[in-house]
């Protein structure tokens, strides 16, 4: 009888060993899952995804264990699908960023091929006007070769017409030969300003073609 009932005592501290032993587990089990779905809540509010909540710690039930396991692979399969779509938003953004590395690339031979025209259209101007700085000089020096011909000439004229009327008026008196060179002097002097007025008429002329012209090359150069 004695042999039995030690064995009964035996046995009975070896299941209270093990209930505590389990209760123990079970009290870690739950802890492990609490932290874990704890951890995996916070990943959800870092993408955006908080709407399942930790539980409060339980008193390590078999119950609570199960209710939060089932919250737990609930959350996962949740963060799963928040994976999957982030996955599919970003090979998305990738796509669109090479559609704007395409419209990039081709924006900028664009515009470079208007720089590059631009380029030829300032050269072709500045050889414009290279070429009206040139010609005004070559036209200024013209007048002034045409002025100093003309006053040159002029002097020949009146040269020769004082000696006509010198050799004429070798024959008459010499109030008439003073007459007569102050009439050839004035009329001398008359065809001079007539020339130099349709002389300032030219260059009048000249100028305002030149002005005409620069106004157009200061349009092409704008």
């Amino acid at each position: 009888m004695c042999v039995p009932q030690t064995v009964l005592l035996s046995v009975q501290m070896e299941l209270t060993t093990l209930q505590e032993l389990s209760g123990h587990q079970k009290k870690r089990a739950a802890e492990i899952l609490h932290l874990l779905l704890r951890d995996l809540s916070e990943i959800g509010a870092t993408m955006g995804t908080s709407d399942i909540k930790v539980m409060a710690e339980g008193n390590g039930n078999g119950g609570v264990i199960e209710e939060e396991f089932t919250m737990t692979r609930l959350y996962i399969s949740k963060m799963r699908s928040e994976v999957k779509s982030l996955v599919n938003r970003s090979k998305q953004l990738e796509s669109s960023q090479g559609d704007t590395s395409r419209k990039m690339a081709a924006n900028e031979k664009e515009l470079a091929s208007c720089q590059l025209l631009i380029s030829q259209h300032q050269a072709k101007i500045k050889s414009l006007t290279d070429y009206m700085q040139n010609m005004e000089q070559k036209k200024r020096r013209l007048e002034e070769s045409q002025d100093a011909l003309t006053e040159e000439l002029a002097k020949m004229h009146a040269q020769e017409k004082m000696h006509e009327v010198s050799v004429v008026d070798t024959e008459k008196e010499h109030v008439s030969r003073l007459e007569g060179e102050e009439e050839v002097k004035k009329t001398l002097e008359q065809q001079m300003e007539a020339h130099r007025e349709a002389h300032q008429k030219q260059l009048a002329r000249l100028r305002d073609e030149i002005d005409v012209k620069q106004r157009t090359l200061d349009e092409l150069t704008e």
